[in-house]
């Protein structure tokens, strides 16, 4: 009888810690999906290996369509990526933390980090800022360990309104 208490009690500890560990990839997990609902967004990515810039990354999302371009060379077209949150039935964030708030500009950022799963199956360490007023991504800092020391890091801006470029015959 004393065997099987523990044997339970070991069970529901393991569960309450795994819907714990659930509870705080939750904010991160919404930010996500936000991201992924938005109809319209930026994003400006700066690689840097030890600091140092090697080169930037611009995406502009509309609708079903994804404009991208590497440093100030043309710009591309192509379908819509959208975040994946599962990969082959695992959850593409985990072992999440919040670490505290900061101000990004005028907005008041709740800060988060956590594993990323990525669709090539690599692990990468994500920081990541949510805006604490609409739940949205507003940067996050993604640690790259096929190049030691490389970081990219992501800025999101939410303008509805945002100039498309030209592409080529559009």
């Amino acid at each position: 009888m004393n065997m099987i208490v523990r044997a339970t009690t070991g069970v529901v500890i393991m569960l309450t810690c795994g819907i714990a560990r659930a509870d705080e990839c939750q904010p991160i997990i919404g930010a996500i999906g936000k991201l992924n609902s938005a109809t319209q967004f930026q994003q400006k990515g700066i690689s840097a290996t030890d600091g140092e810039k090697s080169h930037s990354i611009d995406y502009l999302v509309s609708n079903d369509k994804e404009y991208s371009r590497r440093d100030n060379g043309p710009w591309k077209i192509s379908a819509r990526q959208l975040v994946p949150l599962i990969i082959d039935g695992k959850s593409t964030v985990s072992e999440c933390s919040r670490v505290g708030i900061e101000q990004l500009g005028d907005v008041s950022a709740i800060v988060y980090i956590y594993k990323r799963l990525t669709p090539a199956h690599d692990v990468r360490d994500v920081r990541l800022w949510v805006a604490e007023s609409t739940g949205k991504p507003l940067q996050t800092v993604i640690g790259i360990d096929t190049e030691p020391g490389q970081k990219y890091k992501f800025t999101f801006s939410y303008d509805p309104h945002a100039a498309l470029p030209t592409v080529g015959d559009q």
